[in-house]
Formats: structure tokens, C-alpha cells, sequence
């Protein structure tokens, strides 16, 4: 990406990138919904952050979740559906979407 933006890639090699916005599956749906109830009525601040953070290690993981064969089977579609369109898209704007193709899962 830094190169089609011609930004020089190595300007990043020592940048530690802060993790804020990570995707994460709650374990719990229960305590999930306390979260999303109570969270906006707290006050921001150190007991927020620390809550926040003692809620995320009890219950989010950031490991991918396993999907099913459905979801599987959907995806292939959607990726068959638009296969060509990305090869279009791909070869017009000169992009790599390799990612997007049926044998990247």
C-alpha cells in the first residue's frame, strides 16, 4: 500500500501501531449485554479504562472464529458471484485482490 501511495514503506519498520479498534468475539452474551448497557453511563477515566479492560481479558478473545460449513459454502458463492467483476476491477486499476478469490479462505 505505501508503495502506491508512494510513501516510503520503511518509515513504519520501529512504528509500534496501538491495537484500539481490534475485532473480538465475546464469550459470554449475557455479560455482552451488561457491557453495551452500562458503558455509555460511566464515566471515561481510570476506572473506565481499567473496567474495560478487566471486562475484555474475562470475556472477548481475538482469535478468529471457526465459521461453519454454511458460512463457508455462502462465501464461495459470493466470491463465484463476483469473480469476474474483481478481475475487472483488478486489471482497470491495477490492484492485487488475490485475497478475494475462492482458494484464499
Amino acid at each position: 500500500m505505501c508503495r502506491d501511495l508512494d510513501i516510503d514503506p520503511k518509515f513504519f519498520d520501529g512504528y509500534r501501531f496501538s491495537k484500539d479498534n481490534e475485532t473480538y468475539r465475546t464469550r459470554s452474551k449475557m455479560l455482552q449485554t451488561i457491557n453495551i448497557a452500562i458503558r455509555e453511563r460511566l464515566p471515561r477515566g481510570p476506572a473506565y479504562d481499567f473496567l474495560r479492560r478487566a471486562y475484555r481479558r474475562v470475556n472477548t478473545s481475538t482469535s478468529r472464529v471457526q465459521m461453519t460449513s454454511e458460512e463457508l459454502r455462502v462465501i464461495g458463492q459470493l466470491r463465484d458471484e463476483f469473480s469476474e467483476s474483481n478481475r475487472i476491477l483488478a486489471r482497470r486499476f491495477d490492484l492485487d485482490l488475490r485475497c478475494w478469490q475462492r482458494d484464499a479462505i
